[in-house]
C-alpha cells in the first residue's frame, strides 16, 4: 500500500513538471511573438513596475497599435504615440523622459522632458520641459511652458515658468504663477493669488481675492440714532474678485460684501470731537453699529483712522461708515486745511479669502 502510494506521488510530480515545461514553452513562445509584434519597444516588469524602452532599430519596424497599457507603476525613457501608437496610457504613477500620447491617465506623472497628449487626467503633474495637450485636469501642475488647446482645470496650484496659452477656459482653485505671458481665449477663474510676470491677453480674470478703494470729497454727515451714513461715493479702484459692490443707504454710501474675509480701513476728520464706526446689516436685518470698530477723537479736526476685520458668511453682508454715537448727535466731515480746502473720507477693502 505504501509503495503504491509513493509510486502515485512520483507519477503526479513528473506530470506536473512536464506540464510546467510545456506551459513555459507556450508562454515563452507567446512572449517571442509579442516581442515580434511590438519590436519598437521592450516591455519588462520588475517588482510590479512596467518598464518600456525603445529599441535601437525602432524606425525600421512597422508601427504596432495599443489601445491601452495599464500598470501599477510605469518607468520609461520615452513613449511616443506616433511611433508606438499607444492610444491610452493608464498607471498609478509615471516617470518618463519624454511622452506623446492620445490620452494620459495617472495619479502622479513626472516628465523630465516634454509631454504631448490629447487629454491628461492626473493627480499631480511635474514637467521639466513643455506641455502640449488638448485638455488638462490635474491637482497640481508645474511645467516649463504650457499650450492647451482645450480647457485647463487645476485642483491645486498652477506654476508655469515660461508662457501659458490656453484656448479654452482656465479654472485653478489654488494659486497661479506664470513666469512669462498668459494668453487665454476663454475665462480665467483663480481661487488664490494670480502672479503673472508678463502680459495677460484675451481673457477675463476672475479671482476670489481683490482690493477696493472709495473716497468721498463732498460735505457729508451721519447720525447714529436714525442711523444715516457718510457719503463715500467715488470709486478709485475695485478689482475683480474684491467681493465689494457699491450701493447707497439713504443719501450716504453702503457696500455689499460677498462671502469671505476682509480687512477694512476707514478714515476721516470730524468738525467736532466724536467717533465713527462701521455699521453692518445682515440679510433681512437692520443696520447695527459694530462697537468693535469704534474710533474717536476728543478734539475736532483730528484725523480718525479705524480698522476692522470682517468675516462674511455665504449670505453676504452690507457695510457703511456711520456715527459711533447711537444718540441723536449728527457728525459732519471737516474740510482739510490746505489750499484746496476739500472734504475727504476714505474706505479701503482688502479681501484675503
Amino acid at each position: 500500500m505504501e509503495i503504491a502510494l509513493l509510486i502515485g506521488l512520483i507519477v503526479i510530480l513528473i506530470t506536473v513538471i512536464i506540464l510546467s515545461q510545456r506551459n513555459y514553452r507556450l508562454v515563452h513562445k507567446s512572449l517571442q511573438s509579442l516581442e515580434h509584434r511590438i519590436a519598437q519597444i521592450q516591455v519588462t516588469e520588475k517588482d510590479g513596475v512596467l518598464i518600456l524602452k525603445p529599441q535601437q532599430d525602432i524606425d525600421r519596424h512597422e508601427h504596432p497599435t495599443f489601445q491601452s497599457i495599464s500598470s501599477n507603476r510605469l518607468v520609461t525613457s520615452t513613449i511616443d504615440a506616433q511611433k508606438a501608437n499607444i492610444k491610452r496610457l493608464k498607471s498609478h504613477s509615471i516617470t518618463s523622459t519624454n511622452m506623446k500620447l492620445d490620452t494620459l491617465t495617472s495619479y502622479d506623472a513626472t516628465i523630465t522632458g516634454s509631454l504631448a497628449s490629447g487629454s491628461i487626467v492626473t493627480n499631480s503633474e511635474t514637467i521639466s520641459g513643455n506641455l502640449t495637450s488638448g485638455s488638462v485636469t490635474t491637482g497640481v501642475l508645474t511645467a516649463s511652458s504650457s499650450n492647451i488647446t482645450g480647457n485647463e482645470t487645476v485642483g491645486g496650484s498652477l506654476a508655469i515658468t515660461g508662457n501659458e496659452s490656453v484656448h479654452g477656459n482656465v479654472n485653478v482653485t489654488g494659486n497661479e504663477s506664470i513666469g512669462g505671458t498668459l494668453n487665454v481665449t476663454g475665462n480665467t477663474n483663480i481661487g488664490g493669488n494670480l502672479n503673472v510676470t508678463g502680459t495677460i491677453t484675451g481673457t477675463t480674470i476672475s479671482t476670489n481675492l481683490g482690493r477696493a478703494l472709495f473716497v468721498g470729497t463732498v460735505a457729508s454727515t451721519a447720525n447714529g440714532s436714525t442711523p444715516t451714513a457718510f457719503a463715500v461715493a467715488t470709486q478709485v479702484v475695485n478689482q475683480t474678485g474684491s467681493g465689494v459692490t457699491a450701493g447707497t443707504f439713504g443719501s450716504g454710501s453702503m457696500w455689499t460684501l460677498a462671502q469671505g474675509t476682509y480687512t477694512i480701513d476707514f478714515e476721516t476728520s470730524l468738525t467736532l470731537n466724536g467717533s465713527i464706526g462701521l455699521w453692518t446689516q445682515q440679510p433681512l436685518g437692520s443696520m447695527v453699529l459694530d462697537t468693535n470698530t469704534l474710533s474717536f477723537s476728543s478734539v475736532g479736526g483730528t484725523w480718525i483712522h479705524g480698522r476692522a476685520i470682517e468675516v462674511v458668511g455665504s449670505a453676504g453682508e452690507n457695510v457703511m461708515i456711520g456715527s459711533g454715537d447711537t444718540s441723536n448727535n449728527t457728525y459732519a466731515i471737516q474740510k482739510s486745511i490746505n489750499v484746496t480746502q476739500q472734504y475727504i473720507i476714505r474706505i479701503t477693502f482688502v479681501k484675503s479669502s
